[in-house]
């Protein structure tokens, strides 16, 4: 994952480690992929690295209030179509502690370097690309008696080459690799010397992939589309937990490894049917090395033409994803506490989606789309049994953010697992914008959606990100200003309202009695945090001369200083009166920041 504070067998992490400056239009498929994408269930970011300059050298650094940025492209020599592109990034919000509110001492910092150098020739081009970066978040509770430490460090790479035969034929060939770690620590505060370890996790890993992709177009209404790709992956876990009210007994310990891999081939087929209609039909297949289990996986898009400014599409297909590793080869108990061995032959959890939509450019300027879609998702894994504690029976893989244990660190354990989960999601979208033009844009999306799971007692729950509803805005205005109208003024806004995610509410007379945290999980995500809401400006003014640009920006990122609820919920003790609260993220952060592009 090409992020910050992401986690082994997480989606993602809290911030980018890719800038910006390094992108190039790149797609988004939230359901119903093409069949060259593979071992996803939900949605695809089909991500494109930009090539650099290859007629003139070009410079950027930018400073400001949230840290540093360095940029460089050009050709490698002048006159030759190679070429360079490199960005680095260097960011803390300690600079900020004095002026914005900051909860509870939480300050992430993080670093990350990404470049692409591009090798042009007639009939081919080879891509050397990399990114790597590492961070660190300190946070602690509020009442101080309690802190977290977290840290994650990527690195990944690769080489690609493409090839064209002539203007029909063509071959992409990539090889790619990764190494990551990440690591969280909890901490309780005995006394005023004293802060002893209670919690800890510790995730290894690294991963190589080699990918081939044979293009061919038969005519300008018929092309063929197919690949082969080889993963492998291995990782190291460490966790522990500490029981301070049992005399720092040691429970709960796990210290697990392995290694595999898995082989995907697909192939698809585009044919234009009559002058409106288009199809786009393929299979893709995966076999899983561990367990040697495999699924296939037909896929279907249609596209029709309704006029030359509308079409309405439909794609269905089914979609299957390997659980992360350590599902595999951590070491299971049964519900008694007899050890059971490991969950090595689970099978792919696995999904059918199905989804139509409507798209409309209305002049040349503005783009209406609607969408509507349903997954059912199967072969989710779950408690092996309906006969264990309502804990393990509400339990289901479909809510993991980081790692096996779901909702509690502290009291969790790897249980054996068993592919009789399922889960369903299904909603609206609504998206009206307009393109940049006459110097304004705006955009407006609306989602509605449910999403439900069923665990071993074949109840039906709300998932944890069920929030329902999400609606975001941006729009921005451009002012172009001075002698000749060269310089420009900028105003951008952005606001986001969302449900937030649910949480499993804590048992507080359980925790009271047993000093540590005890969930409801009869309860489990019944409730939820406050709703997102959050109002971003930005205010920029933009110097052009013959060969230099100076930009000036101020941003009010969370400008309503809204204290947005994240992370569940937690509880403290005040003179043994038990207090629940919900972790906070931060508010408001000004960001001044001057750039100078040469």
């Amino acid at each position: 994952s090409p992020s910050h504070f992401s986690a082994f067998g997480s989606s993602g992490g809290a911030i980018s480690m890719l800038s910006l400056n390094m992108l190039d239009n790149s797609d988004f498929f939230s359901g119903a992929f093409a069949a060259e994408y593979g071992n996803a269930l939900s949605g695809v970011m089909d991500i494109k690295l930009r090539k650099g300059n290859n007629q003139k050298s070009e410079m950027a650094f930018q400073a400001g209030f949230i840290g540093l940025d360095l940029a460089a492209e050009g050709p490698f020599k002048k006159g030759k179509k190679s070429s360079y592109l490199v960005n680095y990034r260097y960011s803390t919000l300690g600079l900020l502690q004095n002026f914005t509110s900051i909860s509870n001492g939480q300050v992430p910092q993080y670093q990350d370097i990404s470049f692409n150098l591009t090798f042009p020739k007639e009939t081919s081009t080879t891509n050397v690309w990399g990114i790597a970066g590492n961070g660190v978040i300190n946070d602690q509770n509020d009442l101080g008696n309690t802190k977290i430490h977290i840290e994650s460090a990527n690195v990944i790479g690769g080489l690609t080459h493409r090839r064209n035969f002539n203007n029909r034929t063509s071959l992409h060939l990539a090889l790619s690799g990764s190494v990551s770690t990440d690591g969280y620590t909890k901490s309780v505060v005995v006394s005023q010397q004293t802060t002893e370890v209670s919690d800890s996790r510790h995730n290894e890993s690294q991963s190589l992939r080699v990918y081939a992709q044979f293009n061919k177009k038969f005519s300008a209404r018929s092309a063929l589309r197919s690949g082969l790709v080889f993963s492998y992956q291995n990782y190291k876990l460490s966790r522990a937990f500490i029981d301070y009210s049992n005399n720092k007994l040691q429970e709960f310990p796990l210290d697990a490894n392995g290694a595999t891999g898995y082989a995907q081939a697909y192939g698809q087929w585009k044919k234009s049917v009559g002058n409106r209609i288009t199809l786009n039909t393929g299979l893709h297949g995966i076999f899983f090395l561990l367990n040697e289990h495999y699924s296939i996986e037909p896929r279907l898009g249609l596209n029709y033409e309704i006029s030359s400014s509308a079409n309405i599409a439909f794609a269905s297909g089914l979609h299957s994803r390997i659980q992360p590793l350590n599902l595999y080869f951590d070491k299971t108990q049964d519900i008694d506490g007899t050890p059971s061995g490991s969950n090595r032959n689970l099978d792919f959890s696995k999904a059918i989606h199905y989804v139509v939509s409507y798209d409309k450019i209305i002049g040349e300027s503005f783009h209406v789309r609607a969408e509507a879609y349903y997954q059912y998702l199967y072969g989710i894994p779950v408690c092996y049994t309906d006969n264990a504690p309502v804990k393990y029976t509400s339990y289901s893989a479909l809510n993991l953010v980081t790692d096996y244990v779901g909702a509690s660190l502290q009291e969790s354990t790897p249980f054996p697992l068993a592919n009789t989960g399922n889960g369903k999601n299904y909603g609206i979208e609504f998206t009206f914008e307009k393109f940049f033009s006459k110097n304004y844009y705006f955009l407006l999306t609306t989602s509605l959606y449910q999403s439900s799971y069923q665990g071993s007692d074949h109840i039906e729950r709300n998932t944890q990100f069920n929030g329902q509803h999400i609606f975001t805005a941006a729009a921005g205005k451009e002012y172009h200003v001075g002698i000749g109208k060269n310089n420009i003024v900028e105003l951008n806004a952005r606001v986001t309202w969302a449900g937030n995610i649910r949480y499993i509410p804590i048992d507080v007379k359980a925790t009271q009695a047993t000093n540590y945290l005890v969930y409801d999980y009869a309860r489990s995500y019944e409730e939820q945090l406050p709703d997102y809401f959050r109002l971003d400006l930005h205010f920029g003014f933009r110097r052009n001369k013959r060969k230099v640009s100076h930009i000036w920006s101020f941003d009010l990122r969370n400008a309503t200083n809204r204290m947005n609820a994240g992370y569940g919920q937690d509880i403290s003790f005040r003179n043994g009166v038990p207090y629940l609260y919900y972790n906070q993220q931060l508010g408001l952060i000004p960001v001044l920041n001057y750039r100078i592009e040469f």
